[in-house]
């Protein structure tokens, strides 16, 4: 059963076992079931199609715990309480601000009461500290989650998520597995690069089991930053399948990995192909892939369409060998990595010491490239210097002021809690100390972008305008609201970008502004680097850079690069 603490069982829901299948699991079994368990590869013994039949509701937490092995974790990797110690310190936080990993939190979505939650974000904060590199996992929230209906105490949901991130992690740090035959997915990807494979894979199955449905689907997602199945897939179908069909989900997930995943999606939509292909917009697709879904209850229907999806491992490496030839860059051929850089054009990121971290804990190469090609070309002859990093250098203005005073253009990069990434390139250098603050300064050089969840320079609107006409009154009358006649070139008028949309940069001692102009500000970020907000300025004509309707951020990481 649910540990009652954690679930609200009035809202919890779980379908009987079918006929039968809580005799495999019963005491008479045991020896057999042993005998399966002590197996190192779980997946090639008869367990499969038992956990493929379903697991009882009652000994699911039980079973979890077996299939993870978790009676071979280390007793610091399970034990809570001293986990939390290790993380917390003397003063454990009674609601914690856990990271999201480019997730996002479910805390209204299942059946979680508000110790259960507290208990996930909890883990989370964990995992976060004990796997530092682990920044972006966006499956890890979901996850832990759904562990937490089922596993009975604080120590075996902590050791339930510590065995799914260390053997994913493991099979992705060598490579090794590639080459000898395996995928290099276990549970799921722990970078950001691999979960776009991932997320390509998964549209190559679809396509390979339905090419018209693979079609209709790309064709409606042609204007979104992202596939349809992006969330669904990282958000381990979280408000897409029904309680019921979640939890069988999740019994084949601990065994086979991702691949449970990529059936349950490809069952999904192959059951409702029909209704599927007269989908006018990605709106009703998201009404037939949401729990109340007439196909998806009960859910025998949705795991006999899963069972019948065949995944050919080779298939899945082809697609990430693939995709890692043309992502990824020599790090054995100075050569072939010079070479590569000047085609992808990529920046050459140079220490300031034999101490100072070089590589952005935001950015990945793919960013890296449409980014450089928003420079200014005089610039991209140059290098660039991590000159500060919140992760390293504290989470004070003063601080950032000190490592960059003098030192510009400079480039701002901030990876939010909810795993957007934006920032700034500013054309000026912050004050020095002393220096007049609280006015607008700066040129059209400076500019906003994002870099999740989609790419989007946003540049000054005044750019096409020549310098000496922007320095030159006109005194034409005709201009309405700050835009040329119809008998003028469209576009905004020299005065209006002049007046109103040439507000650049302004800093004071307890915040930077980057984007003025009319009823909002590009981008803000506060005093003490934790987060800031954001909205649409005349100056750049940009929309939230949040990526969402949210104007609010909490920054995880802010990084300021120099050109050296």
């Amino acid at each position: 059963m649910p540990n009652e603490q954690w679930v609200n069982l009035a809202k919890y829901s779980a379908e009987p076992p079918a006929q039968g299948v809580e005799a495999q699991w019963q005491e008479s079994n045991k020896a057999k079931v042993d005998k399966m368990f002590a197996q190192t590869d779980l997946e090639k013994t008869k367990l499969r199609k038992m956990v493929r039949s379903g697991v009882p509701d009652g000994i699911r937490g039980q079973v979890y715990a077996r299939l993870l092995k978790l009676q071979s974790l280390a007793e610091y990797e399970k034990n809570y309480e001293v986990a939390l110690s290790r993380t917390h310190g003397a003063v454990i936080p009674a609601e914690p601000l856990p990271p999201t990993f480019g997730g996002r939190l479910h805390r209204t979505s299942l059946a979680l009461t508000s110790t259960g939650n507290a208990v996930v974000e909890h883990v989370l904060c964990i995992i976060s500290h004990d796997f530092p590199n682990l920044e972006y996992c966006p499956f890890m929230p979901a996850c832990v989650a759904l562990l937490a209906h089922h596993m009975q105490n604080e120590d075996e949901l902590l050791g339930a998520t510590v065995a799914i991130v260390k053997r994913s992690m493991a099979k992705q740090q060598t490579g090794i597995a590639a080459k000898k035959g395996e995928d290099s997915w276990a549970f799921f990807p722990t970078y950001r690069k691999e979960v776009k494979f991932l997320l390509r894979a998964f549209g190559n199955l679809l396509h390979q089991h339905n090419k018209k449905l693979h079609l209709k689907l790309t064709e409606l997602h042609e204007t979104s930053p992202e596939p349809v199945w992006a969330a669904w897939l990282t958000g381990m179908f979280i408000d897409v399948l029904p309680q019921a069909a979640l939890w069988r989900m999740l019994d084949c997930f601990l065994l086979e990995g991702y691949k449970a995943l990529f059936r349950f999606g490809l069952g999904m939509l192959l059951l409702q192909r029909d209704a599927l292909m007269l989908a006018p917009d990605l709106a009703s697709v998201r009404v037939l892939a949401s729990p109340d879904s007439p196909a998806l209850t009960p859910s025998a229907a949705l795991c006999k369409a899963a069972d019948g999806v065949s995944i050919d491992k080779a298939d899945v490496r082809n697609v990430q060998t693939h995709h890692r030839t043309l992502a990824s860059i020599s790090t054995s051929d100075d050569i072939h990595e010079a070479h590569y850089r000047f085609q992808r054009g990529l920046p050459k990121i140079v220490a300031g010491s034999a101490q100072e971290e070089t590589i952005s804990s935001v950015l990945s190469d793919e960013h890296w490239v449409a980014l450089w090609s928003w420079i200014p070309p005089s610039k991209r002859v140059e290098g660039l210097e991590l000159v500060f990093t919140t992760k390293e250098h504290g989470t004070h203005i003063s601080n950032l002021f000190g490592r960059s005073a003098g030192r510009f253009p400079l480039i701002v990069v901030i990876g939010t809690t909810d795993g957007a990434v934006f920032g700034a390139y500013l054309s000026h250098p912050f004050p020095s100390p002393g220096e007049k603050t609280g006015e607008w300064y700066g040129n059209g050089e400076t500019f906003l972008f994002t870099m999740e969840p989609f790419a989007k320079l946003y540049p000054w609107i005044g750019r096409s305008i020549p310098a000496e006409a922007y320095n030159t009154v006109n005194d034409n009358k005709d201009t309405e609201a700050g835009f040329e006649s119809d008998s003028s070139p469209k576009g905004p008028s020299i005065e209006y970008v002049r007046d109103r949309a040439s507000k650049f940069i302004m800093i004071s001692d307890r915040s930077i502004h980057v984007g003025g102009g009319g009823a909002g500000i590009g981008l803000v970020i506060d005093q003490m680097l934790t987060g800031g907000h954001t909205s649409p300025c005349q100056t750049f004509e940009n929309a939230n850079l949040t990526g969402t309707q949210e104007t609010r951020f909490e920054s995880h990481v802010l990084e300021v690069f120099a050109f050296s």
